[in-house]
């Protein structure tokens, strides 16, 4: 897709950009010569996390180029060795966005840009428990800060526990004190994992307080009240308005796609019960995953009624309402012809495997 781009002038020289909606981009080219950095490609890869190539029209001629949102433009002002940094950001965001025809309830704001034009949120949650958890929403998709929430788990090796336990970890820049630093970040599915791979004895309670309390409030609201939320408010009382007006659209959001999902689920339990075994594992990988051995542990689930094992020996869940969501039985065909069963965990049956093996300490060491 073609786009004409525009031009913002000043002292220093130019910056080509380009409006798509409410997003402006930013010429990266342009932004890194402007600033004085010796290596462009470089600068754009350890300090933007996010650019997009785009078909433009120069002279005539049509030719890709590589534009940046402006929240890496102020990373990469912030990076550079140039003098003046605050000046420079204020005087090309005031050529940037003060022309901008605005709904004349929102005030834009150098940070309030670089939130809803890069389409990510980021948040910091602390607990007196168990310390700081950064999370970051990227297209509505919530994602976790993978080192937090390790250390959080009581892992020791941070990095050795993402590598073992993480199947959806990615590298992302993420903003810091320091500047846009990559870090890595984590799903959902990775945070349930490094739970049930975790000694830490107030394990479930993180899970409590994480998916309890502080995801359903992201996923009702678009953001959770924090002490720094809180603070912005009392310096500014519009920040409210604007966080009730959030909060209600994206409670009506979330209603609806509640509703959508109710509707829905009878079928979906139909496909993940039959069709999609992503994230189960079987008894013995799942021993080996919370380090028991496999016979004491499959003993400790028969004893406990979780398990039971057939006369043709296999072992099945109970048909029970406790066991709802906790397992998954697939049938398959040996090369002999012979039809076999084969019991798989799901992420929340490990997660109650865990508990089980926790409690149960004692009497199978």
């Amino acid at each position: 897709m073609k786009s004409q781009m525009n031009e913002i002038r000043f002292d220093r020289g130019k910056i080509r950009t380009l409006d798509e909606g409410n997003r402006k981009l930013f010429c990266a080219a342009d932004t890194t010569e402007l600033l004085g950095y010796a290596d462009p490609q470089e600068a754009v890869r350890d300090c933007c996390h996010w650019d997009t190539k785009r078909r433009v029209t120069i002279k005539d001629k049509e030719v890709t180029v590589t534009f940046i949102p402006w929240n890496d433009v102020k990373a990469l002002i912030r990076n550079s060795n140039t003098d003046n940094k605050q000046e420079i950001e204020d005087e090309l965001f005031r050529l940037a966005f003060t022309t901008q025809k605005v709904d004349s309830e929102k005030s834009i704001t150098k940070d309030s840009v670089s939130v809803e034009t890069h389409r990510e949120v980021v948040q910091t949650y602390n607990s007196d428990l168990f310390g700081k958890v950064r999370t970051l929403i990227i297209d509505e998709k919530i994602w976790f800060v993978a080192k937090d929430v390790a250390a959080s788990l009581g892992y020791v090796k941070t990095r050795n526990a993402i590598k073992q336990h993480c199947k959806g970890a990615r590298k992302q820049g993420f903003p810091t004190n320091g500047g846009i630093q990559n870090v890595t970040i984590i799903p959902e599915g990775d945070v349930y994992r490094l739970i049930v791979g975790s000694k830490l004895p107030t394990a479930e309670k993180f899970e409590h307080w994480l998916f309890d309390e502080v995801v359903p409030a992201i996923r009702k609201t678009g953001g959770y009240m924090t002490d720094a939320l809180a603070q912005k408010v009392q310096a500014d009382p519009d920040e409210l308005q604007r966080f009730v007006r959030a909060f209600i659209k994206e409670k009506d959001r979330a209603d609806k796609l509640e509703q959508e999902l109710a509707e829905a689920q009878p079928k979906i339990d139909g496909y993940n019960q039959f069709l999609n075994n992503d994230g189960c594992t079987t008894i013995r990988v799942t021993a080996k995953e919370l380090d028991v051995p496999e016979k004491q542990f499959t003993k400790l689930l028969v004893d406990k009624k979780v398990l039971f094992r057939t006369r043709d020996g296999y072992l099945l869940p109970y048909a029970n309402k406790k066991n709802s969501g906790m397992f998954v039985v697939r049938d398959f065909v040996s090369t002999s012809g012979e039809l076999l069963h084969q019991t798989l965990f799901t992420t929340k049956g490990k997660l109650y495997a865990n508990r089980i093996v926790r409690e149960n300490a004692v009497t199978w060491r």
